[in-house]
């Protein structure tokens, strides 16, 4: 009968999952369609779609075609210096980075994108992906050991989402878990146990995302099996399974039946364990190939003999081959990476061609601007002197005539006068030869 029970709900849950992958790829050939629509020459536009069906291939798991769309929208976002936009593009690369244990590489996607988004005017959505990036960069130092740094940028990130103007009670509740889990790995399990209360205590939050509390049980839990604290295990487990049965949420029972076969292995109740154990192994067989891993490194310490062989061996099989496959992708990344440095150099080149050929084109227009105006001042000058000289001329011509007429004007006078003094000097003379009659 349990076994019954068992294969029903794996089939929901795979149906589930096959109806969700179904509305996926609907929303991706929905993209696809709009982008046929879309003028080529808007490459802009075509980029965000992109960016767009990479977000859904991350969510369906499909990393190969994620990184591919990403990986295209990225190099449009740098041609066109649209900052936002590749920012939430890099973060995006980057989580499928951290999926793929590239941690380091993650770490470097992940201080660019918010040293671009710092650049930005502090908008509402900008800090909103700051937020998710600190998130991010908390769990990545989380998994690379680094755990006061981790806090550190889960912090930051809290009082991000904490500030932000919307609902953002789920992703605080799982920032506060990340901080949780970072908490017990460090040791420090006292603030693991006030992180949980702080989870536990927000009724709205419990109740709304039931998913979050099964996280924070878990790890609420675990942390209680670190410290020696059992006196509320194995019931904090089972409560938390209970749960995610209740919303079908196979996923996360993975790590919680892990942890029950940890506890039993640890109370030598060996059967619980393995039954536990192998739970863990056929529910991650359908899911992440690390969760498998888990499992089978788990099972070889709980199995004896041959069987403890088998999974051991089962478990270095595939972890060689996930080591394989993450080194190709780690290389992959690698090189476009370096390919899209020789973009941004090319655009710096060309960003530096256009300023001198700017610099050079104003500076012509400004010489000859200049020449312009000193060849039309020069023959204003010369029109002006040429004028100047005629007005001159003309003055003295003027001049000259006006002296000739005053000469004409003295000849005529003169003339007058002789002519007066001739005809004064005549009658004179007759009146002095002409005899006198009585």
């Amino acid at each position: 009968m349990n076994f019954k029970i068992f294969f029903f709900a794996l089939f929901i849950s795979c149906s589930s999952l096959f109806a969700q992958d179904l509305d996926i790829q609907k929303k991706i050939d929905s993209v696809h369609s709009q982008i046929s629509k879309i003028k080529t020459s808007d490459s802009l536009n075509i980029a965000k779609q992109h960016y767009r069906v990479g977000n859904y291939y991350q969510i369906s798991l499909i990393k190969d075609s994620a990184y591919f769309y990403y990986q295209k929208a990225e190099k449009v976002f740098r041609q066109y210096n649209s900052r936002f936009e590749l920012a939430r593009t890099l973060f995006g690369i980057a989580v499928l980075q951290t999926n793929d244990k590239d941690y380091t590489g993650s770490e470097v996607t992940l201080f660019e994108a918010i040293a671009i988004l710092d650049e930005l005017v502090q908008t509402n959505e900008v800090r909103k992906y700051k937020a998710y990036i600190y998130n991010s960069l908390g769990i990545v130092f989380d998994e690379l050991d680094l755990f006061d740094d981790a806090i550190e940028y889960l912090e930051k990130s809290l009082s991000i989402k904490r500030t932000l103007e919307g609902d953002f009670e789920r992703s605080i509740g799982l920032t506060l878990n990340n901080m949780l889990k970072a908490y017990w790995r460090s040791g420090k399990f006292d603030l693991a146990f006030q992180t949980y209360n702080i989870i536990y205590n927000n009724k709205s939050l419990i109740n709304n995302y039931p998913e979050l509390h099964v996280l924070a049980l878990g790890n609420y839990a675990y942390a209680l099996f670190l410290s020696n604290n059992h006196e509320e295990l194995p019931g904090l487990y089972l409560r938390a399974l209970k749960i995610s049965d209740s919303i079908d949420d196979t996923y996360n029972s993975i790590i919680i039946n892990q942890h029950l076969a940890e506890f039993y292995k640890a109370k030598n109740k060996i059967d619980s364990a393995k039954y536990y154990a192998y739970k863990a192994k056929d529910i991650s067989e359908n899911y992440a190939n690390d969760d498998l891993l888990k499992s089978l490194l788990l099972l070889s310490k709980i199995e004896e003999g041959e069987k403890a062989a088998e999974h051991l061996k089962a478990y270095v099989e595939l972890n060689d081959s996930l080591q394989k496959a993450e080194r190709k992708i780690r290389n992959k990344s690698a090189r476009i990476r370096f390919e899209t440095q020789q973009i941004e150099q090319e655009n710096v080149k060309i960003a530096r061609e256009r300023m001198w050929l700017a610099i050079i084109s104003i500076t012509l227009l400004v010489a000859g601007l200049f020449v312009y105006i000193i060849i039309t001042q020069r023959a204003k000058n010369k029109e002006l002197q040429f004028t100047k000289q005629q007005q001159e001329a003309n003055e003295e011509i003027y001049n000259l005539m006006l002296g000739e007429h005053e000469k004409i004007e003295e000849a005529r006078a003169f003339e007058k006068q002789r002519i007066s003094q001739e005809l004064h000097d005549g009658v004179l003379g007759s009146f002095w030869y002409t005899p006198k009659l009585r």
